[in-house]
């Protein structure tokens, strides 16, 4: 004859067992079949082929909570949700907090200088009614007020931890950017200032930077994407070192990066974000990286009087104006269309120039280019001037002719 029992329990779940093993007159062994439902006092019957007997009783079915795995395996750290898998959840979901533990000595804590273990508690959700399962939890995380780093899932029952089975799950805390606030163009010769709102930045490691390429390409080229196009970096040393990145935040949510000069034809530009070389995630409901122009060009000052010297060349010129970039960027001087001998970079308002030989009495413009596409000129900006007799004097006579003393300006007499 076929034994089997029948566990239900007082919410009408029910579950079957397998065959069970006849020992003898009076006695059979049972195996207790898989309760994947909340622990209960369940009612035990006995069938016979199939039919309900007389024969049952009571038993109290009850095992420990445990956890076996956790989905996803990272989030934002702006907030999240965590669902926990495992056995023998209550119903009492109230009684329950995850928690999510950067304990101490782990590499996100060291980076950031961290001295104390970093704990979030999350709050289990409470789905309500016959939606309640034993074998998972859905826990709600709040937002992760430290930097982006890897930590380890607890789930807490009555405040004791419910044990783990295998390896302890993990959980990523990711930061991102959501906006920036910059201004609709910037100078060519960079240093203009952009912040970024997002959060988990790191306010103790300089691992930020960005990058800033042309729109012309769209999103589809620059750093890290393997397609080349125009862009620049804001770790670059077209900035000074003052302004220059890798950065780090200034706070939690906020990072400041500075554009580097522009050395590309005047274009409008789309801005990345990357920590560690890698692109930081942008958030929004428009996903498009933000844009703003790049425009201007170097400015010769005219100066209020004029501005000679020897057609030999050879002196040393100031060229004033603005423009002419935060650093040396191998600027480049001409006077008429002959380059000086030497340019040299001073500020972004000043360079030097080692004049070139020139024509005898004319006056020509200047020129200053920053890179092969900045240039600026100006007309009429200096004058060579030539040989010129301005004084003479005769000396006492002597026989067979006299002697007069000339007074001149770049000029070599010859007897």
């Amino acid at each position: 004859r076929a034994y089997r029992c029948v566990f239900t329990s007082p919410s009408g779940s029910r579950v079957v067992s397998e065959s069970a093993t006849v020992l003898g007159d009076g006695a059979i062994s049972v195996l207790a079949p898989r309760w994947s439902f909340p622990a209960a006092v369940v009612q035990v019957t006995l069938h016979i082929d199939g039919a309900d007997s007389n024969a049952g009783g009571s038993l109290s079915l009850r095992y420990d909570q445990l956890v076996a795995s956790a989905l996803p395996d990272s989030g934002l750290v702006f907030g999240a949700y965590l669902v926990l898998h495992g056995y023998g959840f209550r119903n009492e979901r109230s009684r329950y907090v995850c928690q999510l533990r950067a304990a101490k000595g782990s590499a996100g804590v060291v980076s950031e200088g961290l001295s104390e273990a970093l704990v979030l508690n999350g709050t289990v959700l409470d789905p309500g009614g016959g939606a309640r399962l034993s074998t998972s939890l859905e826990c709600s995380l709040p937002k992760w007020p430290y930097p982006e780093m890897a930590t380890e899932v607890f789930l807490m029952f009555d405040e004791v931890e419910v044990a783990i089975r295998g390896a302890r799950p993990a959980f990523l805390l990711i930061s991102a950017w959501t906006a920036v606030q910059m201004q609709p163009s910037y100078s060519y010769v960079g240093g203009g200032s952009v912040m970024i709102i997002g959060g988990g930045f790191s306010t103790s490691n300089r691992k930020y930077t960005c990058g800033w390429s042309s729109s012309s390409a769209g999103g589809s080229c620059g750093h890290n994407t393997g397609t080349p196009c125009l862009e620049a970096s804001s770790s670059a040393t077209t900035l000074p070192e003052a302004l220059r990145g890798p950065y780090a935040a200034e706070t939690w949510g906020t990072l400041r990066c500075y554009l580097p000069a522009w050395l590309h034809p005047n274009d409008e530009v789309l801005m990345r974000v990357y920590a560690n070389d890698v692109p930081l995630e942008k958030l929004s409901v428009v996903p498009s990286l933000p844009l703003t122009q790049i425009d201007s060009a170097p400015a010769i000052q005219t100066p209020s009087s004029s501005t000679n010297g020897n057609f030999k060349g050879g002196a040393l010129l100031t060229i004033t104006g603005h423009d002419f970039g935060l650093v040396d960027l191998s600027q480049r001087v001409r006077v008429g269309y002959t380059a000086c001998e030497a340019s040299g970079w001073v500020s972004e308002t000043s360079l030097k120039c080692r004049l070139p030989r020139g024509e005898n009495s004319k006056t020509f413009g200047a020129s200053v280019t920053v890179g092969p596409y900045h240039v600026g000129f100006t007309s009429e900006y200096f004058t060579y001037d030539g040989p010129i007799v301005y004084g003479v004097a005769p000396l006492a006579p002597l026989p067979g002719g006299g002697w007069a003393r000339l007074r001149t300006r770049y000029a070599r007499l010859r007897t």
